[in-house]
Parts: structure tokens; sequence; C-alpha cells
């Protein structure tokens, strides 16, 4: 029995949960953190971000519990533990339509100062124009007034 007092029942995982499983178990997780694994399915690279995650003692529970869901890709799973390792507020960014790359650029656009910006409505690209703004010592919102009279001046040109 596990400590959250799971019991594990090989007979009601299916076979590739069982080997994801005993995978984990021989990488060195504890079988309470094994257990994640036969919550759902999970394709091999999921299941190695999930061990991977396990793994790191600065990830705590409430990342890993938040990371056993299959809605995220493996990707998605390792941009959310490297902020939690970090430090950061994961739980901003737990949205599976984000993906792994623009989550990382939303956590640097945060941790540098623009907490109070959208990022989640932000495209990559413009994440990681802001990060380099912040980066220079701007204050956001100089830039998000700057970025609002540029949109409403601007005009687009005869061709």
């Amino acid at each position: 029995m596990t400590p959250d007092g799971k019991t594990f029942d090989p007979e009601t995982v299916t076979d590739k949960q069982l080997v994801q499983y005993e995978q984990a178990i021989d990488r060195g997780l504890t079988e309470a953190d094994a257990m994640r694994l036969t919550e759902h399915e999970y394709n091999g690279f999921q299941a190695n971000a999930i061990i991977a995650a396990a793994l790191n003692p600065a990830v705590g529970e409430d990342v890993l519990d938040a990371l056993a869901t299959p809605k995220y890709t493996a990707a998605q799973m390792t941009a959310i533990a490297k902020i939690a390792i970090r430090g950061g507020d994961f739980a901003r960014f737990l949205d599976p339509q984000m993906d792994a790359r623009r989550m990382e650029a939303a956590y640097l656009v945060v941790a540098h100062g623009g907490s109070d910006l959208p990022v989640e409505r932000l495209s990559r690209s413009q994440l990681l124009t802001i990060n380099n703004i912040l980066l220079q010592g701007h204050i956001p919102y100089e830039f998000q007034s700057t970025l609002s009279v540029r949109r409403a001046t601007w005009k687009p040109r005869a061709i």
C-alpha cells in the first residue's frame, strides 16, 4: 500500500502502464510516485517526463499531481516542472493550449517583472520581445502604454 492509501493491483492496469510503473521503480522512484503512472495511459515521452520530474527533489507533490494527466504533452510537462524548479507559480501556466516554448517564455516575462501582463494571451515572439525589454530595465507599464500608442496610431502603408 502506498502512503496515500492506494494499493497497486496489476490486474487493473494495462501492460503499458505496468511497464512504465516498473521502469519508474527501476529508476529510483518511490512506489507512491510510480503509482501516478498507473492512473492514466501515457505515451513513453510523457511517462519519462513524469519520472524525471519526480526524481528532482525541487519538484513538489503539487506539481506532480498537476502533471499526472495525459492532457499535457511531454514537452509541456517538462516546461511546467522547470517553472516549478525555478520557483515560479507553475499553476498560472497550466494551459494545455499553450505550447511548451510559449510556457517558458511566459514564465521568463513574469519572472523578470511582467507579472501584471496578460502573458497567457501573447505569442511566443511577443513574449520574447517583452522579456528582452524587461531585461533592459524598462518598466512593463511604460512598455504597455507605448504598445497601445503604436497600435492606435498605426496605419497601413499605401503601395
